[in-house]
């Protein structure tokens, strides 16, 4: 698979995977705020709930027309203010079952939508809470108000405005923190989640390459075996005619090759033909394709190459080859091969042979070249068109 689109891919996973942990974090950032603010309620209509237990008794001995007399009064500030309550207390009203305000401790701020008594007159046996702020101050604030019953009768009513700015600045601190260990928590998932795949990816994609280059390949040389190279020979000539380029092909044939094999054996024939590949591919371009066309042949695709270029890296390549000496149980053993080289230039279209295509004339001229060494003895390079090296 081309690496431009292997890279696509991998960058789509990581984008996806991107967008699914900062959702996560989002969702998780919103689920915290309604759960802590839920439980600064929580906290502050049983704190309500704890003053009305408490008020109800040191109430229940007088009547609510006494409730201004300064030694109930007296009591009731020690009874709210001497205990410490969480959240803290702005303050604290008592009505009596008319609505009307007979005590009153702490501060009196305006808020910015404050309860309304009319709204509790047509049923005010329940309790009601409100979240707000503070006018002019941001100040967040929640005013609770609920009844005292006495016998199933509503004997008065407790409004308390709780101070909820100090309570929210400890559960932003420990908010954060948790924040921080689910941030952490989650990268390193996701890191290692998306470190997995990837590395899945890429021994998937390198089985695949293998499973592929096994497919085209000959198993002894790992050059491309005869149906792999003639498909890429074929790729390559649309892609010359398409671009009005040049293409060479290079036939190389290991001469008296089935006489080696009788006199030292298959092995060691294996052994020359592996050893020539290893050096085709070294002596020829990247791009250049190099494949296993026969038993003892190898043909060669010179890419945007004339005649010219391609009888120059034939010689290169056959110099190289009388250089490397092969031995058999310390004997040394001659091997010599025979080149034919055609170019896509040397063929006209008055040449071709209306039954043949680009392909089939271009291996037909660089197999007579190859032929016409071989006649004249081996160990030689010929050109198409030319009786001699």
């Amino acid at each position: 698979m081309d690496s431009k689109i292997i890279q696509k891919k991998r960058m789509t996973f990581i984008s996806i995977t991107s967008f699914f942990f900062l959702a996560m974090l989002f969702l998780f950032l919103n689920i915290s705020n309604m759960m802590y603010k839920n439980a600064g309620i929580k906290l502050a209509v049983k704190e309500a709930y704890n003053i009305q237990t408490i008020l109800f008794q040191q109430m229940n001995t007088t009547e609510f027309d006494d409730l201004n007399q300064y030694p109930w009064q007296s009591k009731l500030d020690q009874s709210v203010f001497s205990l410490n309550y969480y959240p803290d207390i702005i303050n604290l009203k008592i009505l009596d079952p008319d609505f009307e305000v007979i005590y009153q401790s702490g501060q009196s701020p305006q808020l910015e939508t404050p309860l309304k008594i009319n709204q509790f007159r047509s049923d005010a046996k329940g309790i009601y809470y409100h979240y707000t702020y503070i006018k002019d101050e941001n100040s967040p604030v929640y005013e609770i108000f609920l009844p005292f019953q006495s016998d199933q009768q509503i004997t008065g009513y407790l409004n308390i405005l709780f101070n909820l700015q100090a309570l929210q600045k400890q559960i932003f601190q420990e908010k954060r923190i948790l924040f921080i260990i689910i941030l952490v928590f989650n990268f390193l998932i996701t890191f290692f989640l998306v470190i997995m795949v990837l590395n899945m990816q890429k021994r998937y994609y390198q089985a695949k390459s293998e499973i592929d280059h096994i497919a085209i390949s000959d198993k002894l040389t790992q050059l491309f075996h005869k149906d792999a190279f003639m498909d890429q020979l074929q790729k390559e000539l649309d892609r010359t005619e398409r671009n009005n380029t040049s293409l060479a092909v290079i036939s190389a044939d290991i001469d008296q090759f089935y006489l080696i094999n009788e006199q030292y054996g298959s092995e060691f024939g294996d052994v020359i033909l592996k050893t020539l590949a290893e050096i085709f591919k070294k002596f020829f371009r990247i791009f250049d394709v190099i494949g296993r066309t026969g038993s003892d042949e190898i043909t060669i695709i010179m890419v945007d190459s004339d005649d010219k270029q391609a009888l120059f890296a034939a010689q290169r390549c056959y110099e190289k080859i009388k250089e490397n000496l092969f031995y058999y149980n310390d004997q040394q053993v001659n091997i010599t091969l025979s080149f034919g080289v055609a170019s896509s230039n040397q063929i006209t279209p008055e040449q071709l042979d209306k039954s043949k295509t680009l392909l089939k004339t271009l291996i037909n001229y660089s197999q007579q070249a190859l032929l016409l060494a071989k006649r004249n003895g081996g160990n030689q390079i010929i050109k198409y068109g030319s009786t001699h090296n």
